[in-house]
């Protein structure tokens, strides 16, 4: 059976976050690669998935004015993530298809954090 965790992704913790919050988040992070580690053997895949920006009611209170077009220019691939595009990688994390992927935190994000 596959373990999938969302956490939030790094960027946005870097822009809102306090230290000790990022500390949290690589502690999480750290703790399912310990897991992954241990639950190998077993056939146990364990990954974290790490969204960036994502188009959801959740960033409404942003509204769409120039707090919004910021974010969106700061993404090289010029648009926030859907709902969708994360629901698909972890699907696949959770498939026969990604039997020998563990131990990883993958970044969804379109680029925002390679871009720095």
């Amino acid at each position: 059976f596959p373990d999938v965790s969302l956490l939030a992704s790094a960027d946005i913790l870097s822009n809102f976050a306090s230290r000790a919050e990022i500390e949290l988040f690589r502690g999480k992070i750290e703790g399912k690669m310990l897991e992954a580690k241990e639950l190998a053997e077993k056939q146990i895949t364990v990954n974290c998935v790490c969204p960036g920006q994502t188009e959801t009611a959740r960033l409404d209170p942003l509204g769409r004015g120039a707090i919004w077009k910021s974010k969106i220019e700061s993404i090289p691939m010029g648009r926030v993530g859907t709902d969708e595009e994360v629901a698909d990688l972890i699907a696949f994390l959770a498939s026969d298809k990604a039997r020998f992927i563990t131990g990883q935190a993958i970044n969804i994000n379109g680029g925002s954090i390679t871009s720095r």
